[in-house]
């Protein structure tokens, strides 16, 4: 791709890809000087150069330039590489339905729940903390959400493998980092919010500053944010949401409600409440938690168009999320 399609007034360079790691930077890429948390990208612009960068985009102001090498310089250096990354692998959000999840707990089992209720008919992806998984391809993640390049390049991939949507597990480190700024959402998922990760945000009011971002930042005519009403952050949320706000419960009235809820070893029954119509659920997934769970995945999937009763029948066998209330059989008593 031309240099000039990603930057205004930039000259036609032919660009073969994107880094902020000098130490991964190849001929013909543009390298980012990102600063990071211990290291600024400033300081490595000679061995990116070195490696073969052909445009350098920074934010500071440098006293030697490298002939030869084009150099841009913009206010916000994280901002400018969402964007291009966004151009650069042609805009793959916009090409499938994405599904974000945020909320300290939750975020695995429901994007997992959700790719795996539509993707024998919508081919879905998944990246998050357990795997990224797309068509018969399965990876191993570095980060729960990582960083933009990566995540454009493996959007670009489920694309070009045929997924119809993603499902995407939106961590508070991606959104303050904004690692997601150049996805396009269709739905945002918020599950709760509870002590975590203070090492990093410093307050609880950081943390949660840090998940109205995925809500804020829904700006699709048709998009929708499904809340969490039984937890205390629900109106904060819903009133930062761009989007219009679906609500799901267990203690509140919401428009999707669990009632009756009856549970033993081997899954869960409950009553759905929707729309003034009542719906028995039954499913394989055990615990008060996986009932949150599962009426989240489902008001985002009924609410993105997919059909009530057919998510229903499906919720009876969910496929095993690893790792998160794995049953373990071996004809032990």
């Amino acid at each position: 791709m031309r240099l000039s399609k990603l930057f205004k007034n930039a000259p036609t360079v032919n660009i073969t890809g994107l880094s902020f790691d000098s130490r991964t930077v190849r001929p013909g890429n543009i390298y980012f000087c990102l600063p990071g948390l211990t290291n600024d990208g400033h300081d490595f612009i000679d061995s990116a150069i070195k490696n073969g960068a052909v445009c350098i985009v920074h934010s500071k102001e440098l006293l030697n330039m490298a002939p030869g090498a084009v150099y841009i310089r913009v206010e916000d250096v994280n901002d400018a590489m969402n964007k291009v990354a966004r151009i650069f692998y042609a805009r793959p959000s916009d090409k499938m339905k994405m599904y974000g999840v945020t909320g300290t707990n939750g975020k695995s089992t429901i994007t997992n729940i959700i790719r795996d209720i539509i993707n024998d008919k919508t081919p879905c992806g998944y990246i998050g903390t357990i795997a990224i998984k797309y068509g018969d391809i399965e990876l191993q993640p570095n980060l729960t959400t990582p960083d933009a390049l990566f995540l454009q390049s493996k959007l670009a991939d489920m694309v070009r493998c045929g997924m119809k949507a993603c499902a995407l597990e939106v961590s508070s480190h991606g959104l303050a980092q904004h690692r997601v700024d150049g996805i396009s959402f269709d739905c945002a998922i918020f599950t709760n919010l509870t002590y975590d990760h203070l090492d990093f945000h410093g307050t609880m009011e950081n943390y949660f500053e840090a998940k109205t971002l995925l809500f804020k930042n829904l700006v699709k005519e048709d998009g929708v944010s499904v809340i969490n009403k039984d937890d205390e952050k629900y109106g904060a949320l819903k009133d930062c949401s761009k989007a219009r706000v679906i609500s799901y419960a267990i203690n509140s009235e919401a428009d999707y409600r669990a009632i009756n809820i009856k549970m033993s070893s081997q899954g869960t029954q409950f009553d759905l409440v929707y729309s003034g119509h009542m719906y028995s659920v039954k499913t394989n997934l055990v615990g008060n938690f996986n009932v949150y769970n599962l009426l989240a995945a489902i008001a985002a999937l009924n609410e993105t168009g997919y059909d009530l009763e057919r998510i229903i029948e499906k919720c009876a066998h969910i496929a095993q999320v690893e790792g998160r209330m794995e049953r373990i059989d071996c004809g032990q008593p």
